[in-house]
């Protein structure tokens, strides 16, 4: 799958040393709220109600879980760092990577004819409402 893809931004397997993947490593389940989308919606491409995912996560060390995950892997365009040559910045996670400031996020993948291109991603897809560490 494709360097900047979710699943291998947040678990990337072979592409860093073990250690440093058990070492963030960070059950997680999400639960999703509010009703299906109507037909309307879904012909207008708007919704009108509110919905989202209830996400939680288990960490042993508070900076070595999530806040780490989501800061140094999904949304720091060049990692993981790839073995192409030449070398790719992947970009940023296409769920949950956040840009701050202004610029266009962005992420690699590969069109049909298996071409490397730099896909833009003009709208983030999860928007974080608030979050609490519980002890």
């Amino acid at each position: 799958c494709p360097f900047a893809a979710h699943i291998r931004k947040m678990n990337p397997r072979g592409d860093i040393g073990d250690g440093g993947r058990q070492r963030h490593a960070i059950p997680r389940r999400g639960i999703p709220f509010g009703p299906e989308a109507t037909d309307k919606e879904r012909e207008d491409k708007m919704t009108q109600q509110e919905r989202g995912l209830y996400f939680v996560c288990y960490q042993s060390a508070l900076m070595e879980g999530f806040s780490f995950l989501q800061q140094q892997w999904a949304n720091l365009a060049g990692f993981p760092f790839p073995t192409t040559d030449p070398p790719q910045i992947p970009g940023f996670d296409p769920i949950i990577g956040q840009q701050t400031g202004a610029g266009l996020r962005t992420m690699t993948g590969h069109n049909r004819n298996d071409v490397t291109q730099t896909l833009g991603l003009t709208s983030q897809w999860v928007n974080s409402r608030g979050g609490e560490y519980f002890f």
